[in-house]
């Protein structure tokens, strides 16, 4: 298991590495589950969080340590929720005169070595937050440790931890670790099919051990 802190200084920095896995197998397929909420702001009190879609009487699942536990308004795959006249993308959150609100894809990125890029979850980008916080990225091993950013470039205000575990096939065949479309996932993802997810991916197609995910 591996802890993923939204206020960690790395994540301010480009090919930040803010935590990374053991090393992967070269060329073994594994399925990466983060779940977890955070915060990207610490909102004054008269900056009420009811700007996206906001989760009231709820808090981040777990605060960075030092930091104060808040109102979600992110988790690993999409920013749900921003303080009402923040800045947020290029304007103000649901603020005149150049309002912005989400969803707004997260910026999660994996890697290895410090070459970072966007995770996509299996099924594509969400526009809206799964009801569980959970999301599954299919990765290919490649002999190195698999590295996480989420990058924001001002983390003084973030707080929350995402808890990322990361199965092999062999692994996730065995305890059924893949989410099924329609039930903890958005609907935005209950139209795909998810009966063999790795043979959709080039990366990965035609592993043997890929193969025992089939369903």
């Amino acid at each position: 298991m591996v802890k993923l802190d939204l206020a960690a200084a790395a994540n301010a920095t480009p090919g930040g590495v803010a935590a990374q896995s053991a090393r992967l197998r070269a060329r073994a397929a594994y399925v990466v589950t983060i779940s977890g909420t955070g915060s990207l702001w610490a909102p004054a009190d008269d900056q009420p969080v009811d700007c996206g879609t906001p989760e009231p009487g709820t808090t981040i699942t777990e605060p960075s340590p030092g930091r104060a536990t808040t109102a979600p308004t992110a988790d690993a795959a999409i920013v749900f929720a921003a303080p009402r006249g923040l800045p947020f993308l290029g304007g103000f959150a649901c603020v005149e005169p150049t309002p912005t609100a989400p969803p707004a894809q997260a910026a999660l990125r994996m890697g290895t070595r410090g070459v970072l890029t966007p995770a996509v979850p299996i099924g594509g980008v969400p526009t809206v937050a799964a009801a569980d916080h959970t999301y599954q990225y299919a990765v290919r091993g490649t002999g190195r440790p698999l590295q996480f950013q989420y990058a924001d470039p001002l983390v003084y205000d973030n707080s929350g931890i995402l808890t990322i575990t990361i199965r092999g096939a062999r692994e996730c065949r065995k305890v059924r670790c893949l989410k099924r479309p329609g039930k903890t996932q958005p609907e935005a993802f209950a139209a795909r099919s998810l009966p063999c997810v790795f043979d959709a991916l080039p990366a990965v197609a035609g592993r043997d051990a890929e193969r025992g995910l089939c369903r």
